[in-house]
């Protein structure tokens, strides 16, 4: 991250800004007695939280589809599937909340080097996916979302990494990484900081060092489109059984379990994903962008 002091550029709404996390219908571990008619109800409304589920995912997947991070294009080209109750409300904050997510990429892809050196700027744009974030994770808990690995389930409630953590890892790593060139040290320090990770940095560096070198050459062209593309190109390499069993030989195998879990609680349906590339798009273009 850049020193404060450069000149930041005039602030505009973000899309974000001002839109408020849609209701939470019921959320995990609330107890029948705040709902008296869930007796009464409960088979009608475990079908209705299906089929909730099932249309949620079917829009992000969608949004999935279309993001610029796989090839552009319009993420609602895709016909919705028909209502299938009469929550039309809920029907279309989902939407409102996916193309939020959309936007939040789109503006990241177009206007990171904008902000080349004010953290000012990179903190409310960081800030504005952490709200985002929060936004899908309560969506999830009222529908009873859930995603269980072989170590136990991913924790999808715990709201995400705020700025002053963010900041405070990337230093971590970036002291940990003190071998590594210096494009290398910075983008594979923010990019664990947005993990929540701020241990065995040089581990990482050793197992991405391939992927990274890519990476770094993107960001210092300021190319941002390629720079969603290669860290999406990193994250499947995050998830891939054999990378894991590198780290297990690195670090222990219960270690990089541990570290498996943390990595996936990000991924929260798609939606974790572009907002995680999104903000390391913000941040490497606080650090390498120069305005034009």
């Amino acid at each position: 991250m850049k020193k404060p002091g450069n000149v930041c550029p005039s602030e505009e709404k973000s899309p974000a800004q001002g839109i408020a996390p849609a209701p939470v219908a019921r959320a995990r571990g609330t107890t029948d007695a705040l709902h008296p008619r869930m007796n009464q109800e409960d088979k009608a409304m475990r079908l209705t939280n299906t089929l909730d589920r099932r249309r949620f995912v079917y829009l992000v997947s969608g949004m999935g589809l279309g993001l610029p991070i796989l090839g552009g294009g319009n993420g609602f080209s895709k016909a919705l599937p028909p209502s299938t109750d009469d929550d039309d409300t809920q029907a279309a904050n989902d939407i409102r909340l996916i193309a939020l997510t959309h936007a939040y990429v789109n503006d990241a892809i177009s206007n990171a080097s904008s902000i080349a050196g004010c953290s000012e700027a990179l903190n409310q744009h960081f800030d504005d996916g952490r709200s985002i974030f929060i936004m899908a994770q309560q969506r999830l808990a009222a529908l009873d979302y859930d995603i269980t690995l072989p170590d136990g389930p991913i924790d999808l409630v715990t709201p995400p990494e705020t700025f002053t953590d963010f900041s405070n890892f990337e230093q971590i790593n970036m002291a940990a990484l003190s071998g590594e060139s210096d494009a290398v040290r910075k983008i594979l320090a923010k990019l664990l900081a947005l993990f929540g990770i701020s241990d065995f940095a040089e581990v990482f560096a050793k197992l991405l060092a391939a992927d990274l070198e890519g990476l770094g050459a993107a960001a210092l062209a300021q190319n941002w489109k390629l720079v969603t593309r290669l860290f999406f190109k990193i994250i499947d390499s995050l998830f891939s059984s054999a990378f894991f069993t590198l780290l297990g030989e690195q670090i222990g195998a219960k270690v990089a379990a541990k570290l498996a879990v943390k990595i996936a609680a990000k991924f929260l349906p798609f939606i974790g994903w572009a907002i995680l590339i999104a903000q390391l798009v913000w941040a490497l273009g606080e650090e390498f962008g120069e305005k034009s």
